[in-house]
């Protein structure tokens, strides 16, 4: 059986596929060009595309339901977090004979939660670089930079969300999170991202844990060890210290070498070679104090309180995405959210910077 997935929508909303994803993906549905794309996973091929006002997921090849139910949905995620927009209410499955599309059946109907309204990061529109301003003398070197999703990156994505739990649970949370259509608090946000950021710092640390440790030669991180917990253990029977074994001195030793909960919120960005400015890490930094409920905008009056906060879940926002980007192996520039949304309030944060950020280092 041939497979389809059919989701109405009334949103007058129109995804521009080309500026989005690179031209080898695009396809012509009847007759319109860069209608959707297409593109090949585990041998199966599939296409997404707008007819009139249904999104449309469809297999290309015979396919068992089960598989086609389960792939169809992470596919709309991964769409989702590239696109910023996904239809999310009503679905339909619908089963084929042959691609002739001779009708076999109506499998079932699908309600899921909530169409997601997000914003796409990645373009190739130029125009979308400068949203307050006319085009500047940098159009070169922005022209350059510009890179669409290619089919490696929307697979490299797509396979991890299958594959790696830890990694499916980071995208869903940041699309929820994210999503503008369930209207979260923006502190509740700005709470939530710094979660999904240490979510994400945790698979690239454990990915890459030799590169965290200080000391990158083994046997000398050992010898370290074993040489502070010695002299310790003498310096406690020196002074007749009791309990060396079960002391929190012993176990704060034998961890010596782990690296630090700031290090392993920072080293996943010097890794994957994403650059950050001072009020990134600062913003880094600032995770405990949403982790644990302190209230960072206390002092100020209502309107100065959403101004910041908004300001912190736009840039948590950056900072989740550009890490997914790095990781599945995106180089290019990407929408500074920050700038484009806030540039009129003047920030001396966004004083300095560009209506995009380079990951292309």
């Amino acid at each position: 059986m041939y497979y389809k997935l059919i989701i109405p929508y009334k949103i007058d909303k129109k995804i521009f596929y080309q500026y989005i994803f690179s031209r080898n993906m695009l396809i012509t549905i009847n007759g319109r060009i860069f209608a959707g794309i297409e593109f090949e996973i585990n041998n199966f091929t599939f296409q997404i595309y707008n007819q009139d006002n249904y999104f449309i997921i469809e297999s290309l090849n015979e396919i068992d339901f089960e598989y086609f139910n389960k792939i169809s949905r992470n596919i709309l995620a991964v769409f989702g977090f590239f696109s910023g927009f996904v239809p999310l209410e009503k679905g339909y499955f619908f089963g084929y004979k042959n691609q002739n599309i001779s009708f076999s059946n109506f499998i079932y109907e699908n309600n899921f939660i909530n169409t997601y309204i997000g914003d796409n990061l990645v373009t190739t529109n130029i125009y979308d670089f400068y949203p307050n301003e006319d085009i500047v003398n940098d159009t070169e070197n922005i022209s350059q930079k510009m890179k669409p999703i290619s089919n490696k990156h929307f697979l490299n994505l797509l396979n991890n969300v299958l594959s790696n739990e830890n990694f499916s649970a980071v995208i869903y949370s940041y699309l929820n999170i994210s999503n503008k259509n369930n209207n979260i608090a923006l502190n509740i946000q700005c709470a939530s991202y710094a979660i999904i950021l240490e979510m994400l710092t945790n698979i690239i640390s454990e990915e890459n844990k030799e590169k965290l440790y200080f000391i990158k030669d083994k046997k000398l991180r050992k010898n370290l060890q074993k040489f502070l917990l010695e002299k310790t253990k003498e310096f406690f029977e020196k002074n007749n210290l009791e309990n060396f074994e079960d002391s929190p001195i012993k176990k704060r030793l034998e961890n010596i070498n782990s690296p630090t909960n700031r290090d392993k919120l920072l080293k996943p960005f010097e890794i994957l070679n994403i650059p950050l400015n001072d009020n990134e890490k600062t913003i880094i930094n600032s995770r405990n104090d949403f982790l644990h409920g302190n209230n960072i905008v206390e002092g100020l009056d209502f309107s100065e309180q959403s101004k910041k906060l908004f300001y912190l879940s736009l840039e948590f926002n950056y900072l989740v995405y550009a890490l997914i980007l790095k990781y599945i192996g995106y180089n290019g520039i990407v929408k500074n959210l920050p700038k484009i949304y806030l540039d009129h309030y003047q920030l001396p944060e966004l004083e300095n910077e560009k209506y995009y950020k380079d990951l292309s280092i």
